[in-house]
């Protein structure tokens, strides 16, 4: 068997103003690196959890970790067994963290450092692990992708997959699905929640390696080609493109997250950089401040608003600095892995080709839909239909302030046209959760 390679209820506002704080005295400029070493044992995964920390794997130390915005660390093994080897880790919609380890099992972690072991149903060795927007779990293992409850439940689903394929990262999707890379066979895959498997090889170099995945910010799936050296991206519908140019040659990029300044950021094993790529492709590398030989590899957004990733070879937690503005969201508003409405408007009136923005709150950095439902029936044509704008994906940034734009259909309009106003009923979706609220949409001026 081959080994897999490496690699908020947050309503307190002190707690977000201590992370500004944080955020303000590592730097102002893009690209500052702090590293932070607590004899650490080849740190691997890392995820921002549900506590205002980060958190990450230790590989070799059989050990979860957390590190405060401030850079103080706290190890915990209690529960982890000897030579599980953490691999990757997520934070998940019920607070906790999930973590993927070599010993066929999942563990939970609570932000108090109790870990729980789920091995019943996990066929083999398990390497990434996202959250989906269904409320579960889902992971990467062997040949097959993984789903867990929170209640620990495991199915498993491999009809799709190439056989003896090795799935590697996997991200949950803008399009409500989940995504993941094929490493060996140069493959994209996508996994609905009820496990139907497509898998996407067009445009993708051979001998590339796919390794990690993540959202972006442009409604697309990015991530790395560690043998190929490059950053991938695929459409929801399948279209790949590679950039290259940027890149330093032979620099294995492995893991990659989306930033909060809009692009996304990666890691560099070999040349030991993290670089950040924008959704035109144009890329910029980062090396100094990084220790030699240090192997960046995880890498997550922070609550403060920087890029913090492991360093599996130097035995240190690294911190980038992101240059990308960052105000507290309004007292009291910001929820734990959630939605709330309680800034969001009552009323708005659209424009003349009916556009209009909405605004809510939702915890930060997390990511959701967002759909609105008239509660009337209004004639459009020769019948009367229900006025429907079709779901929207949204992730919160660091602000926890998200605007999501909508355009009613043309015989919409001239219905809401005719009757002056309509009144929705908004729904969001987060974590599994749902969320709803009320609005009022009224007629442009005339």
């Amino acid at each position: 068997m081959t080994r897999p390679r490496f690699t908020l209820r947050a309503s307190l506002v002190l707690a977000f103003v201590g992370l500004l704080a944080a955020a303000s005295a590592a730097s102002a400029t893009t690209g500052a690196v702090a590293e932070f070493s607590a004899s650490l044992n080849n740190p691997a995964g890392i995820a921002r959890g549900p506590d205002a920390n980060v958190w990450f794997t230790e590989y070799a130390g059989n050990r979860v970790g957390r590190i405060t915005p401030a850079g103080v660390v706290t190890e915990f093994s209690n529960g982890i067994p000897s030579l599980s080897e953490p691999t990757r880790i997520a934070a998940g919609p019920d607070g906790n963290l999930w973590f993927t380890q070599f010993a066929s099992s999942i563990g939970r972690i609570t932000p108090a450092g109790a870990v729980t072991q789920f091995s019943a149903g996990v066929s083999g060795y398990s390497t990434g692990i996202a959250a989906g927007p269904d409320g579960n779990m889902w992971f990467t293992e062997m040949g097959r992708i993984g789903r867990i409850t929170p209640a620990g439940v495991v199915t498993e689903f491999m009809n799709g997959m190439t056989p003896g394929s090795n799935p590697i990262g996997i991200a949950a999707g803008p399009d409500g699905n989940l995504w993941f890379t094929e490493g060996a066979d140069d493959r994209i895959g996508r996994i609905t929640t009820a496990g139907v498997i497509t898998e996407f090889s067009a445009g993708i170099s051979p001998g590339a390696d796919p390794y990690e995945i993540a959202a972006g910010p442009d409604g697309n799936l990015w991530f790395t080609e560690s043998s190929g050296n490059q950053i991938g991206r695929i459409s929801p519908a399948g279209v790949v493109t590679e950039f290259s140019t940027g890149i330093t040659p032979n620099s294995d990029p492995r893991g990659i997250a989306a930033g909060p300044d809009g692009n996304l950021w990666f890691t560099e094993l070999t040349s030991e950089r993290v670089a950040r790529i924008t959704p035109a492709g144009v890329v910029t590398e980062f090396s100094a401040g990084i220790t030699a030989g240090s192997g960046p590899s995880g890498i997550a957004t922070g609550l403060d608003g920087n890029m913090w990733f492991t360093e599996t070879f130097g035995d240190r937690i690294g911190r980038i600095t992101v240059d990308a503005p960052v105000s507290p969201p309004p007292p009291g508003t910001v929820p734990a892995n959630g939605v709330s409405f309680a800034t969001a408007p009552r009323s708005l009136r659209v424009s003349k080709s009916g556009r209009f923005t909405y605004t809510f709150i939702a915890t930060p950095l997390s990511s959701g839909t967002l759909g609105m439902k008239a509660t009337k029936k209004v004639r459009i044509g020769a019948k009367k239909r229900v006025v429907k704008l079709a779901k929207k994906s949204f992730t919160a940034p660091v602000t926890a302030q998200v605007k999501v734009k909508f355009k009613l259909a043309h015989k919409s309009l001239t219905a809401l046209k005719h009757k002056r106003k309509l009144r929705f009923k908004v729904t969001a979706t987060l974590g599994g959760k749902t969320f709803t609220t009320k609005l009022t949409l009224r007629a442009p001026k005339k």
